[in-house]
């Protein structure tokens, strides 16, 4: 099975909380966290660089978009203390346990290699790196220690400062700012030498000096103060003869706090304010820094030296890591940070194969960031593993397991297997309330992540594994490389059930039974820790199957609980939580794990064998979609690639496999006009060229569409052409069925073809909308018509939306709903040679593409249209006509009594009223204006639509200036309406009604009557409302 990498992080603890800010990601570690950086492979991936009890941890970030996996660890000696800072491709860790300075080679992260450790000093507090050197601090010896890394794996101290002891430093150009925290006392030291530092300045003001940072422009210094009460404060040392503080800050609440470390990314202060969390401050005013964001790692405010310790913001993602000394690794997004900004273009958007049983097709899947230049787009495309659950509790992991249990999914029953009077039942022994089982037969092989064990182990804090046990009784998010590995979780937490190390209240003995078709490890009653869940008891199961299947009962919960429920990989860094720290479970509960059957018809692959990774602005990956028939039978098949990105998450591209008998050869008729005709190659033809297809066919004439017209020579299924004929007649073709086709399409106008049959428009797979309602259209000896079905041989304009693709085959699995714009209704039309035009109105800007025309045709075939490609006009309209003939026949309709004038550029002019029939001279050019004089008489024309739902227009005449008054009626007489009642003007007037009464409310379906009273004109006419 092709592993899934999870996209989906989720933070820590409840209690966590923001503004402005958004947390990517988070990490727990079993152990204290202190200092932290962050370094950039070459590769593009990025890495917390993170400070921990016993060591170093290195945990791939890139973007949180894969999670945050620890990838590598460099070990120390145990200190509460470490510092870490790069150059170039390598690491440098200090610490005041006695080990000096490590180097590592980091060029590739994920196998870091210790290379070297100067023994310059045995420990020290804090370590910064500039401009090729290493500044070492809170060491023996200097006070500050200068290391030249010019052979970065080896640094060569060079030279250093004394005078106090300093916590920490920060170098920008020729001057390292340092702080005395013990005096509290701020230096600016010059190390243009570095043989021989200077002092330049120093001050010494109320507080505790523990960290600094400079603005980038150099000009303002910023303090932090490691103390009850510590805040931030702001210098102005742009003249180091006369240094002031000029603003100070302190987080809301942090009176009797401490700040911890001050960083400067542009016109932000990041600070790691320790219970306070990630606090960060626009200080482009350095005289009023301003609160523009925090991310709050620690629960409430208890403590002082607790929470965020470090923080790292220098990422090229924007992103800043925050590692809290209790609760693990954050990665925390300030929208306050401006980084190039990736987009997400892929194609195509849609497959659909068609395939003979035992063969297979190939397509190709393309990736790209088209985005801001040195933005980073990442990516992960998988094949979607079908859920086995109706009703799921979660899934997949990265190898296609899914949960649901007995409260959500009804084909789980709760189920308790008894084993109590099973002569095969076991009671097992623990060495103590923490030390697990030695190996017990599980009675067959148990398939694990793709890994299969006939044997396991059974720990009494509530979990079964298979391989080596782990005593670690305090639970964890899973997965996690500091939990259990791999394993099965019923219930892990402290618990204490009777072992060989009984306290006073050890509870509950544990048994197993085994059989061909179950393995069950039974906890009976088993007590929890009594410090942290006293009168707490927990009764139940943890079943295996022969087929992989994990099943969790639980009879009987007692008190109270906080338990990790699940199941990883032996890696910890797949798997798969049904409950950590919650009150999920309950009486009478079962749970199901089941991993899911892949999809093995779909493979997707790339050049490089990788499924994931990360484009740079402007670059592309591609990848081979393969869909394979040789063990399907015949039918429909279907299923979606996921693409996964950092700008959209679980896209969905559909895929679809029809698997037939095989093509079978066929001949068709293909019927063709005189002059030019739309045609497309309906068969799968050994020679495509367009003069053994059409030998009748004007030789040079066959012109394909792509930003204009390109002449062709061969023809292929599923484009569309122009070809042009003397004379009308009829073609044979003969060849292989086509039953499927992928058609991709791109903005705007497309010219296609269908398959060997014909298919309704409203069979047509477009997925994502694509095609413009209206917009499918033929050609005929009137021009342009619109389409409901592809004909085979048969050439169509389609209009999309956007780029992307649609399937036509013979499946007619779509059944999607066509929405065609029809005339409108209250326009006025004008029909020449047969092809009807529609003005006086005007349409929704979100419909307008619905009533456009495509490209003209090649000269010599008739087209009319209004000027801008439209079909319809709403004033002063001006018609393009192209045509062979010397005269043009014209039918009109106008509505309302409206009188329009028709004229041509030869200055020909005529009047359009009602319905009428013109035959004028041709012209390439006419022109349509609406007729401004006056009514001749007083009229009240029929409502427009009518029958009607709900709405419908009225339109009335007025010879002179009067008085009017416009009433519905029903037919009993009642008024329900009150349209118009006033002074008007004399000409054309119209007005709606929504079949509303005067107060509003909608009348019932029925006959009604509107009357008109203008001076001495009265009429009424009828009106028929639909429901």
């Amino acid at each position: 099975m092709k592993k899934l990498l999870s996209a989906f992080l989720f933070p820590i603890f409840v209690y966590s909380q923001g503004w402005n800010t958004e947390l990517i990601g988070s990490l727990e570690y079993s152990q204290n966290l202190n200092d932290i950086w962050g370094y950039k492979a070459d590769n593009g991936d990025e890495y917390a660089l993170v400070g921990t009890g016993t060591g170093t941890s290195i945990v791939r970030v890139n973007d949180g978009f894969f999670g945050l996996v620890e990838v590598g660890f460099i070990p120390g000696d145990n200190s509460v203390w470490r510092d870490v800072k790069t150059y170039g491709h390598y690491m440098y860790i200090g610490t005041e346990a006695s080990q000096g300075i490590q180097v590592v080679n980091i060029e590739d992260p994920e196998n870091a290699e210790l290379v070297y450790t100067w023994e310059g000093v045995t420990n020290s507090h804090n370590i910064f790196q500039a401009d090729g050197y290493l500044y070492v601090v809170g060491a023996s010896g200097y006070h500050i220690h200068i290391l030249d890394l010019s052979n970065p794996a080896q640094p060569v101290e060079v030279g250093g400062w004394t005078g106090e002891y300093i916590h920490d430093l920060y170098v920008h150009g020729d001057y390292a700012y340092a702080a005395g925290i013990y005096s509290s006392t701020m230096y600016i030291i010059d190390i243009s030498d570095k043989t021989n530092p200077q002092t330049v300045t120093s001050w010494t003001y109320s507080g505790m000096a523990h960290a600094c940072w400079v603005t980038e422009d150099g000009n303002y210094l910023i303090s932090a103060d490691e103390t009850a009460g510590g805040n931030i404060k702001i210098w102005d040392i742009q003249n180091f003869s006369n240094i002031n503080m000029i603003s100070q800050w302190t987080v809301d609440g942090g009176g009797d706090k401490s700040v911890h470390n001050v960083f400067v990314r542009d016109q932000y202060l990041y600070a790691s304010y320790y219970v306070f969390g990630l606090q960060i401050l626009d200080i482009s005013d350095p005289y009023n820094p301003t609160h523009a964001g925090y991310y709050d790692t620690y629960p409430g405010s208890d403590g002082l030296y607790n929470g965020a310790w470090g923080a790292y913001p220098y990422t090229e993602s924007c992103y800043t890591y925050v590692s809290d000394v209790e609760h693990g690794l954050y990665v925390v997004d300030f929208i306050g940070c401006n980084s190039a900004t990736a987009a997400l273009t892929y194609s195509p958007n849609f497959f659909g194969f068609s395939v003979e049983s035992g063969q297979s097709a190939s397509s190709t899947l393309s990736v790209t960031n088209s985005g801001e230049t040195g933005s980073v787009l990442f990516y992960d495309v998988s094949i979607l593993t079908p859920s086995p659950f109706e009703y799921g509790g979660g899934g997949p992991d990265g190898f296609g397991h899914f949960w649901s249990d007995s409260d959500l999914e009804p084909s789980i029953n709760y189920e308790w297997i008894d084993i109590s009077s099973d002569p095969n039942t076991q009671q097992v022994t623990f060495p103590s309330n923490d030390g697990g089982t030695s190996s017990i037969n599980i009675g067959f092989d148990f398939p694990f992540y793709e890994e299969s064990y006939s044997q396991c182990v059974v720990n009494p804090n509530g979990w079964v594994g298979f391989s080596e046990d782990n005593t670690e009784w305090s639970n964890t998010q899973i997965p996690s490389t500091n939990a259990p590995r791999p394993a099965v979780f019923g219930f892990w937490d402290d618990l204490n059930p009777v072992n060989n190390n009984c306290n006073d209240y050890c509870s509950g003995n544990v048994y197993v039974n085994s059989n061909p078709d179950r393995f069950v490890a039974w906890f009976d009653q088993v007590a929890g820790w009594w410090s942290n869940n006293p009168d707490s008891y927990y009764d139940f199961q943890i079943v295996l199957y022969p087929g992989g299947k994990v099943q969790l009962n639980y009879r009987e919960i007692t008190g109270t609980h906080s338990a990790t429920i699940g199941i990883q990989d032996e890696s910890g860094t797949v798997g798969l939580q049904v409950a950590y720290n919650s009150n999920y479970v309950h009486n009478n509960l079962s749970v199901q794990i089941i991993e899911s059957e892949s999809i093995d018809w779909l493979d997707v692959s790339s050049e490089n064998n990788e499924l994931n990774g990360l484009l740079l602005g402007g670059e592309t990956a591609e990848f081979i979609v393969t869909a394979d028939a040789s063990s399907l039978g015949l039918g429909v098949y279907d299923t979606w690639i996921i693409l996964d990105t950092n700008v959209e998450q679980d896209i969905e591209i559909p895929v679809v496999l029809s698997v037939t008998e095989g093509s079978s050869e066929m001949t068709l008729e293909m019927i063709h006009m005189d002059g030019w005709n739309m045609i497309g190659l309906p068969l799968d033809v050994e020679n495509a060229h367009y003069q053994s297809i059409f030998p009748n066919a004007i030789t040079g004439t066959l012109y394909s569409f792509e930003n204009g017209y390109l002449q062709e020579e061969n023809l292929e299924p599923g484009n569309g052409y122009w070809l042009r004929f003397n004379e009308g007649g009829v073609t044979s073709i003969s060849g292989l069925e086509i039953e499927n086709l992928t058609l991709e399409i791109t903005e705007g106008w497309n010219l296609i073809s269908g398959i060997s049959n014909p298919v309704a428009l409203s069979e047509i797979e477009d997925p994502d909308e694509l095609i413009i309602p209206g917009t499918v259209y033929g050609f005929s000896s009137s021009g342009y018509v619109n389409a409901d079905i592809l004909e085979p041989g048969n050439g169509y304009w389609l209009r999309s939306s956007a780029n992307g693709s649609v399937v036509v085959s013979n499946s007619g699995s779509a059944s999607r709903k066509i929405v065609r714009n029809t005339p409108l209704q209250n326009a006025h039309t004008i029909t020449i040679n047969g092809q009807p035009l529609f003005f006086g109105t005007s349409v929704p800007d979100e419909e307008q593409f619905q009533y456009s025309l495509p490209p003209k045709p090649p000269v010599g075939a008739f087209d009319s249209r209004f000027k801008g490609g439209w079909k319809y006009c709403s004033e002063e309209c001006e018609m393009e006509i192209s045509t062979n003939s010397d005269f043009l026949t014209l039918t009109y309709s106008l509505k309302n009594d409206e009188i329009w004038n028709l004229s041509s550029s030869k200055g020909a002019d005529y009047k359009l009223e009602g319905d009428g029939e013109l035959i004028v001279p041709s012209e390439e050019r006419l022109f349509l204006s609406k007729n401004t004089e006056l009514p001749h008489s007083f009229a009240l024309h029929q409502n427009h639509p009518n029958p009607f739902n709900p709405t419908t227009n009225i339109n009335y005449s007025l010879e002179f200036d009067d008085h009017v008054s416009l009433i519905i009626y029903d037919l009993n007489g009642r008024e329900i309406n009150q349209l118009v009642n006033i002074n008007q003007p004399a000409g054309h007037k119209s007005v709606a009604w929504n079949a509303t009464d005067s107060f509003g409310k909608p009348v019932s379906a029925g006959v009604y009557l509107y009357q008109i009273q203008a001076g001495a004109f009265i009429e009424t006419r009828k009106m028929v409302l639909l429901k």
